[in-house]
């Protein structure tokens, strides 16, 4: 368990092993979980349709990702609102790789993401904690039914969404009753110390940019060792600057000037639209680093911006949007980011394939 990425190989190879005995069973089990009645063979008759008559093996709701267990999970969400209402509480619950359970587990060297072993029984763990608070200890009253879903981030910190359905006398129907459940501030620190901990070492932002060259926000690779770049082109800033005037990560400009040190350039985007900025060499040092030692480089922290991903795009108004969907990529609501940067439909335009049916929108 301490090999790093060849841990996690080992646990891949593994789940596959037990996700191919399961399927096994299913394939050879077709008569305990009631195939026969699909009667894949006298459809394909009936409909003269000889050439797709073949063995159909149908999997069971067990299966995690078969359409039956989602068809099984979309009717059981349904009819619990069906039967108790609209939901009245949306909550996100994520892995903190910080958990002390977490980090005293990890051996010398080891991060958070070499064992997600170790994370997926700590959060789940937390998470069985927080639903008796929730169900059985009642923080926000009386909950009539609920519904969860566990997903996974591309780092393997699995994160839960919750739906919490109230009863009537615990609904947040009021300003009073809302302020009671959502507080956006921080906490007193001489009130309560534990939760202002939490809060501002896990929920705010820190100093960033050459001030603080390591803070999260600053992670990521190299910009273009090699930067062509000419005036009136579009650029993003791949780094945190002056966040407070809107200098971020993630921000493009339209480049006025070019010089040997500093870039002389406008933002391109509202809500800053218009403002000028001077932007310098700073050093950058990469997260990603495979190598024993440190690489720091002063350049530009910028690129080309010739396109912007949907997250990019989140916050920022446009007058006019194009879609490229040659692969899937959308998720989490990524498909409603890219088409609400605009407030007319007649500004949008969708590139996807005839041939791709996963891009086709309807």
């Amino acid at each position: 368990m301490r090999m790093g990425r060849l841990t996690q190989q080992y646990a891949v190879d593994q789940w596959a092993k037990i996700e191919g005995s399961r399927l096994q069973w299913a394939r050879l089990n077709k008569e305990s979980i009631r195939a026969e009645k699909y009667q894949g063979l006298l459809d394909a008759v009936h409909a003269g349709d000889i050439a797709k008559v073949g063995t159909k093996i149908v999997l069971p709701p067990t299966i995690y990702g078969s359409p039956r267990f989602y068809a099984e999970s979309f009717q059981n969400a349904t009819a619990i609102v069906r039967s108790f209402g609209k939901p009245d509480l949306f909550i996100t619950f994520t892995c903190n790789p910080k958990w002390v359970e977490i980090t005293s587990a990890l051996y010398e060297g080891e991060h958070a993401c070499d064992r997600p072993d170790l994370t997926a029984r700590v959060f789940k763990m937390k998470f069985d904690a927080l639903m008796d608070d929730l169900i059985k200890g009642q923080v926000f009253g009386e909950v009539r039914a609920y519904t969860c879903t566990i997903e996974f981030q591309k780092r393997g910190l699995p994160h839960v969404h919750i739906l919490l359905i109230l009863s009537n006398d615990c609904m947040p129907n009021s300003p009073e009753k809302i302020d009671q459940i959502v507080c956006a501030e921080i906490p007193n620190k001489d009130k309560n110390p534990v939760l202002h901990s939490i809060v501002t070492s896990n929920n705010t932002h820190g100093p960033c940019g050459a001030v603080n060259p390591s803070s999260p926000c600053m992670e990521g690779g190299l910009p273009p060792h090699r930067l062509l770049l000419r005036k009136h082109c579009i650029i993003m800033l791949i780094r945190n600057l002056d966040p407070q005037n809107g200098h971020c990560n993630g921000t493009r400009y339209i480049v006025e000037k070019l010089h040997s040190h500093i870039i002389d350039a406008t933002v391109a985007v509202d809500p800053h639209k218009g403002k000028r900025i001077f932007i310098p060499r700073i050093p950058m040092v990469p997260s990603d680093n495979i190598y024993p030692f440190s690489m720091r480089r002063k350049q530009f922290p910028v690129k080309p911006a010739f396109a912007v991903t949907s997250n990019k795009a989140q916050g920022q108004t446009l007058k006019a949007v194009g879609v490229y969907l040659q692969e899937p990529f959308f998720s989490h609501g990524q498909l409603y980011v890219a088409l609400s940067r605009v407030g007319n439909k007649d500004n949008i335009k969708i590139y996807a394939p005839k041939d791709r049916d996963f891009n086709k929108l309807r």
